[in-house]
C-alpha cells in the first residue's frame, strides 16, 4: 500500500491512542506488525527532518545533536518550510500492507475521539 508521509504523521499518535485500548489478541497482533512497518517509514522520516534542521539551522547548545532554526531566520525558515513540505508529498511503500476493516471494531467497548478516527480511516483502517 502506498501512503504519503503527511498521512502517516497525522496517522501516529492515533495509532498509539488505538493500541491503548483493550483489543482482543488477534486485532492487537494485527495492530502491532502495523506499527512496526510505519514506525520504520517514520524513522526515516525523523532522520530527514534531522538533516534539514542541520542544514538550514544550528546547534542548540555546542556539542548537542538538536538543531533549531531561529525564527528570526525568514530565509533558512521559508527555505526549511518548504523543503519538509515536499518531503510530506512523497509516498512511500508500506509491503505487505492492507489497512484493517473497521467493522472489525463494531463490537468492541472501545472509545476514540472523532479526530483520532479520521486519523486512521483511510490509512490504518478501511471503511
Amino acid at each position: 500500500m502506498k501512503l504519503k508521509l503527511k498521512e502517516i504523521i497525522a496517522a501516529q499518535s492515533s495509532l498509539r491512542e488505538l493500541l491503548n485500548q483493550p483489543l482482543p489478541v488477534k486485532l492487537s497482533y494485527t495492530l502491532s506488525k502495523t506499527v512496526k512497518k510505519i514506525d520504520s517509514e517514520f524513522r526515516q522520516l525523523d532522520e530527514a527532518t534531522t538533516g534539514l534542521k542541520k542544514k538550514y539551522g544550528h546547534e542548540k547548545t555546542k556539542g548537542s545533536e538538536e538543531f533549531m532554526i531561529p525564527v528570526e531566520d525568514k530565509e533558512a525558515t521559508k527555505s526549511y518550510k518548504s523543503e519538509f513540505d515536499e518531503l510530506l508529498e512523497v509516498e512511500v511503500e508500506i509491503p505487505n500492507y492492507e489497512p484493517i476493516s473497521i467493522s472489525e471494531f463494531e463490537n468492541l467497548d472501545i472509545k476514540i475521539s472523532p479526530v483520532h478516527l479520521s486519523n486512521l480511516v483511510g490509512t490504518i483502517l478501511k471503511e
